[in-house]
């Protein structure tokens, strides 16, 4: 994360879930510090304010057009962004009628962010596949992470699907 106290965390679509020292932002009034939508532009930051960014299965509900804008705008140079989504091979993935976005294993991988034009502003710094939530961390969390594209490909279907794909990003300006 930079290291400048200037510069603003913030907490996408984070609902009724609050985190203490951060900026919560959600498209619902739930209490938060600042009500946006987020598949709106401008969001109501400045540029280059943002030092850190917490997505909790929010990517997937959102233009992911209007993300990459935005984060081009108003993150700061090396901006960590962390996200949590459905993993592509799960059902929550497709179960729920407000996702419009789908993650895998190569969602951020240059090829997909050549395709927004973003392969210079993010770089991928972590991914991780999790295959229960509940039973995190587990042996089976364990093996798919080691063998990551054969788990994905093959695995997936024998295991009920991967349930939750986690990135992080960092930011290049």
């Amino acid at each position: 994360m930079v290291k400048d106290s200037k510069l603003i965390k913030l907490h996408i679509g984070c609902g009724a879930n609050h985190m203490k020292g951060w900026v919560n932002v959600d498209c619902l009034d739930m209490g938060q510090e600042v009500i946006c939508n987020l598949n709106a532009e401008p969001w109501p930051f400045t540029d280059n304010s943002v030092g850190e960014i917490y997505a909790n299965h929010v990517l997937e509900h959102i233009d992911i057009n209007v993300f990459f804008s935005q984060i081009k705008r108003i993150c700061a140079e090396g901006c960590i962004i962390r996200s949590n989504t459905p993993h592509c091979s799960h059902i929550s993935a497709f179960c729920h009628l407000q996702h419009r976005n789908y993650f895998g294993l190569n969602s951020f991988d240059e090829g997909f962010l050549k395709e927004f034009e973003m392969q210079k502003i993010l770089t991928p710094k972590k991914r991780e596949l999790v295959w229960r939530k509940r039973f995190y961390p587990s042996i089976i969390d364990r093996i798919i992470n080691k063998f990551p594209e054969f788990s994905e490909r093959y695995l997936a279907h024998y295991l009920g699907g991967i349930e939750e794909m986690r990135f992080v990003l960092r930011v290049n300006k």
